[in-house]
């Protein structure tokens, strides 16, 4: 057996060395086959320590199909499969809800295997792809890094994107080379979703006009942007003990002098990783959300108090109380 792992992202090779449980999203794409294929020919896993989940969200009507695809080859290959079913709910954006639900669906078969990582198949289109998505959004910094190789999914569960260095053409030629099959979603190319749309006529508009492939400039220029958001990041880890922060019962207590010196992109890092700590999960706070506290922070006023997103920042002179919740003003200069 080959056990280079050459083919993973560097970000995620030391996660596919050594010889624990790794728990596989497998679609049945031919990214995703892709990746089920390259961790049994070249990690040094047994099969039946490698688990896939396929999580089928019924969004169209053949997905059984897929399902059932998927299920045969673990059978044939040896591996363990567990299948989830979600029924699309009728209110939201139903691509996101999937989503969330199919990482959620994962997590749960991490933990439940005792797996340190999840896998799943993104890769180098998906990235360029995301990045335009993104930025006519109107994302910052954070969202204009696109697709991260490796992220925290739970708690000790990370979230690995291997092939994130490959391109889709690449992924189906070495899967045509082996005479290896894989799914095709009809979905995929369809114009009428934005992502279908940026990926078979504003991105091939845009190759025919700059005459090269423009995938590996927005490949290159989320890189760069990652690794800015990072050094932020660090930045914030440095910042940390100036703050003074004091975790309470209901609510952390912090200085607002140090945390008013600081530019907007930190202070709303800041509350971001406050609000982490108060809801005890990772939750962003928005772009809106940030300017109503940055403006409040960084005028003359010592008493004022905002919500947003599920917390309450309240300011006594040089005191931020940081809550959980609405609170009432009760406090707000006598």
């Amino acid at each position: 057996m080959n056990t280079s792992l050459d083919w993973v992202h560097p970000d995620c090779r030391a996660w596919f060395q050594g010889e624990n449980p790794m728990v596989l999203g497998v679609s049945g794409g031919a990214d995703s086959m892709a990746l089920l294929y390259h961790t049994l020919e070249s990690a040094a896993r047994q099969p039946e320590q490698v688990v896939v989940g396929h999580f089928n969200h019924h969004v169209r009507e053949n997905s059984h199909e897929d399902e059932q695809f998927v299920r045969l080859t673990c059978q044939r290959l040896g591996v363990h499969c567990q299948i989830a079913h979600w029924t699309p709910c009728q209110t939201g954006n139903l691509y996101e809800e999937a989503r969330l639900a199919r990482y959620e669906f994962l997590t749960r078969l991490a933990l439940q295997w005792g797996a340190p990582a999840v896998a799943v198949a993104h890769h180098g289109d998906d990235q360029g792809e995301t990045f335009l998505q993104h930025l006519l959004r109107g994302s910052g910094l954070r969202g204009l890094t696109g697709i991260s190789p490796s992220r925290r999914l739970a708690q000790g569960v990370q979230l690995l994107r291997p092939l994130l260095h490959w391109r889709r053409g690449e992924i189906e030629a070495w899967l045509t080379a082996r005479n290896l099959t894989w799914c095709h979603d009809p979905g995929n190319d369809s114009i009428q979703r934005q992502r279908g749309w940026l990926r078979h006529q504003v991105i091939p508009g845009l190759e025919q006009t700059l005459q090269k492939d423009p995938i590996p400039a927005l490949m290159a220029t989320s890189s760069r942007l990652h690794q800015a958001d990072a050094a932020l990041e660090w930045m914030v880890e440095e910042i940390w003990p100036q703050l003074q922060v004091d975790k309470q019962e209901d609510c952390l207590v912090l200085q607002a002098a140090p945390l008013a010196r600081l530019p907007a992109e930190l202070v709303k890092r800041v509350v971001e990783r406050c609000r982490s700590l108060v809801l005890e999960a990772p939750h962003p706070i928005g772009q809106r959300g940030a300017t109503g506290i940055i403006r409040q922070l960084y005028s003359s006023q010592p008493h004022w108090l905002v919500e947003v997103n599920g917390i309450t920042l309240c300011r006594e002179g040089e005191k931020i109380t940081i809550f959980k919740g609405r609170r009432r003003k009760k406090t707000m200069n006598g």
